[in-house]
Formats: structure tokens, sequence, C-alpha cells
């Protein structure tokens, strides 16, 4: 149980203690929960702490930043975690926890999550697959390629370091897909 009284400073520090070694996931729904009744009460600070605290079943504890609540088919291809499928059957506080939790973490791919999804978009176009969970047929296909392709264009206008990762991976992978008429 929680030592002392329920309080988000209090449910925080619980959080904390148990972030490097606990991969209970009730263990940490009952403290998100917890916390979503005392979000409203922690100081900046401790606010921008819990952001450093949020755990993901087979991830580990994660950042805002690194994961998010809803799932889309790209982050599916990028393997970013979304925390809907881990924490959404325990009530609709749990959304409401981590929305304010992953509030203002403006969630971005890496290099690494980029290449990901399309490695496994050209594994699916090699293994003759004509569409993507959540997209509609070879239109869908085609539009989730081109979505990656302006990401990378993106990333790399502010990550131009690099360049390097994106020019290796493509010098020695057939990372190129076109669609011909």
């Amino acid at each position: 149980g929680l030592l002392g009284d329920a309080t988000g400073a209090n449910c925080l520090r619980c959080l904390k203690a148990i972030s490097t070694t606990c991969q209970d996931v009730s263990l940490y729904v009952a403290l998100y929960q917890r916390l979503e009744q005392h979000l409203d009460t922690l100081e900046p600070e401790e606010l921008a702490e819990l952001k450093t605290l949020v755990f993901v079943p087979g991830h580990g504890m994660q950042t805002s930043g690194a994961c998010a609540w809803s799932d889309s088919a790209l982050m599916q291809l990028a393997e970013v975690p979304a925390l809907c499928a881990h924490y959404e059957r325990h009530g609709p506080g749990m959304e409401k926890c981590f929305t304010r939790i992953l509030e203002h973490s403006d969630f971005r791919f890496d290099a690494t999550q980029l290449l990901c999804a399309l490695r496994r978009m050209v594994l699916r176009v090699n293994e003759g697959e004509s569409a993507v969970p959540m997209c509609d047929g070879l239109d869908g296909m085609v539009e989730m390629v081109s979505e990656i392709y302006r990401l990378m264009s993106l990333h790399l206008k502010d990550q131009p370091s690099e360049v390097t990762l994106f020019r290796r991976s493509f010098g020695t992978e057939r990372l190129l897909l076109l669609r011909l008429p």
C-alpha cells in the first residue's frame, strides 16, 4: 500500500521509488489512478518529473515524449508504444491522466523509428502485401510511405547531424519505394 496520505506528491514519490525495479502494471495503474485525482495539486517541477515516469509494459519506464496515448498505423510501423493498449481497460481516468502527463510533450519520431517504419513497409511490399493495418489498401500504403519520407525530410532539417545515418541506410538497404503506373 501507499505510505502516508495518498497525495499527489506521495504518489509521485512511490512511482519514482518503484520505477527502476517494478514491472507489475497493476501497481502502476493504482498509482496513476491516484495521481489522476491529484494532478492539479502537483507543483510544476513535480509534473515535469512525472513526465519522466511513464511506465509502458514491455518497454519499461519512458519519458512522455517517447510514447503516445493513442495508436496509428505509422506508430505501429515505427514501434512507438501506445499507452491506450495497456491502460484503456482500467477506465476513463487513465486516459485523462495520461493525456495530462503527455500534454505539451510533442511526440516526434526519431531517425531510428522512421527507418524502422520504412523497413517494415519495404518488408510488407516484398512479401506482396497490398495493405497496412489502419490504412486503405495500396493507396494507403503509398500515402504511408510518402508520409515517412516527408517526416524524414523534416527530421533532417531539425537534426542535420543524422544525415549520415540516413545516407548509410539508404546506401546499404533497399529503402526506396516507387509506385509505377
